[in-house]
């Protein structure tokens, strides 16, 4: 709107009157004109976004293939590390409780290496059992060796049990399992490699 307009259609305004009238519209027009602007910056704003939500749905799906080949990846590293502190974790115990074994072993010599890691199975399989909860270390291994002859120092040499001390270097591991401690014994004695292998 100009001056002239104004004093068109009020012909008896003075110029006080136009003046106010010019800077009212003039105001209207620069609120319009700012709200305009507001909305082009919002649209402009919202398509940008949409661009690069367009571009990264683009670059997911390339990489789709990738992403699933990474995460199998990711799974089976998680797999072995849970393995490993499985592991780690099972050798701390079974490093805790030879550790305990030593002690009430002290100065005593098994007759075998073969006897003693029987000895301490079986020293570990009694700390597990609940039925020796409150029992000592001590009396635990004393009930698994006392007359039992498998310490160097208290024992003769074998003496001759029959087939037990000549047991066939044939025989298979399932017959080997199956017999006592003692002819174990023996045959590891007498073969420490098949038994050891036996052993496995």
């Amino acid at each position: 709107m100009k001056r002239e307009d104004i004093t068109k259609l009020f012909a008896d305004a003075t110029d006080e009157q136009v003046s106010a009238l010019l800077d009212i519209n003039s105001r209207d027009i620069g609120k319009a004109k700012g709200g305009a602007e507001k909305l082009q910056t919002d649209l402009d704003a919202a398509n940008a976004a949409l661009e690069t939500a367009k571009a990264t749905i683009t670059t997911l799906e390339a990489a789709k293939g990738d992403a699933t080949a990474l995460q199998a990846e990711v799974d089976r590293y998680k797999l072995a590390e849970t393995e490993r502190k499985a592991a780690e974790t099972a050798a701390q115990l079974r490093a805790g409780i030879e550790s305990r074994f030593n002690a009430v072993v002290g100065d005593r010599a098994f007759l075998h290496d073969f006897v003693r890691k029987g000895v301490l199975d079986e020293f570990e399989k009694a700390l597990a059992d609940k039925t020796n909860a409150g029992k000592g270390d001590k009396d635990l291994f004393d009930a698994l060796t006392v007359d039992k002859g498998y310490f160097a120092s208290q024992n003769p040499p074998p003496p001759n049990m029959g087939g037990a001390a000549n047991i066939d270097k044939s025989t298979d591991k399932d017959k080997f399992q199956k017999m006592s401690l003692y002819e174990q014994m023996l045959f590891a004695n007498q073969h420490p490699e098949q038994a050891a292998e036996y052993m496995k």
